[in-house]
């Protein structure tokens, strides 16, 4: 059965009249397909992503595919790889001030800050990713309810947790996106 987010964003894609549009559908595809351990089919659609805009490069394309390749490295390989091209996705959204790739990219920082013991700085990307996302902004708000959640829950306060949780739930409820839930 196909997952209700990979066939939101194939309609997406298919209806895409912009190149860079579909250029960054196709990424967020990649980015769940390497949340499934798909990392070829992940690589495949950066490697295309790649050579489509490699000679006029788009900051907002460069950095959806970063975070392709961080999520992937995360998942596959974690270690300063995922965090360097994360890093790099995150400061490009933020020269942009991309309404969507900021949270999310925080999101994942406060991810892997907290894998890494790091609570101070999980801390920061997760106030920011609260702070950025739009109420509609499911993808960054789950990501981010699943690190808080997991943060309490590690603090051996799951009654403080169990609202997160739903929370993750709720938003990957509306996102479609079948393996958050």
């Amino acid at each position: 059965m196909a997952s209700r987010l990979l066939t939101q964003l194939a309609a997406r894609i298919a209806a895409a009249r912009d190149p860079v549009e579909a250029a960054c559908l196709r990424a967020q595809r990649g980015i769940y397909l390497a949340r499934q351990g798909k990392y070829d089919e992940a690589e495949s659609i950066v490697k295309a992503i790649r050579e489509e805009f490699g000679t006029r490069p788009n900051a907002e394309v460069t950095a959806w595919v970063s975070l392709v390749e961080a999520v992937s490295h995360f998942y596959s390989q974690p270690g300063p790889k995922a965090l360097d091209r994360l890093r790099r996705a995150h400061a490009l959204s933020r020269a942009m001030n991309h309404p969507v790739l900021v949270p999310l990219c925080a999101a994942w920082l406060a991810h892997i800050e907290f894998n890494g013991n790091h609570m101070e700085a999980m801390l920061q990307y997760a106030v920011e990713a609260l702070r950025l996302a739009q109420p509609a902004h499911h993808a960054a708000l789950a990501r981010v309810s699943l690190v808080i959640a997991d943060a309490f829950h590690y603090a051996g306060r799951f009654d403080l947790a169990k609202p997160w949780y739903a929370a993750v739930r709720e938003h990957a409820l509306a996102e479609g996106d079948d393996s958050m839930i």
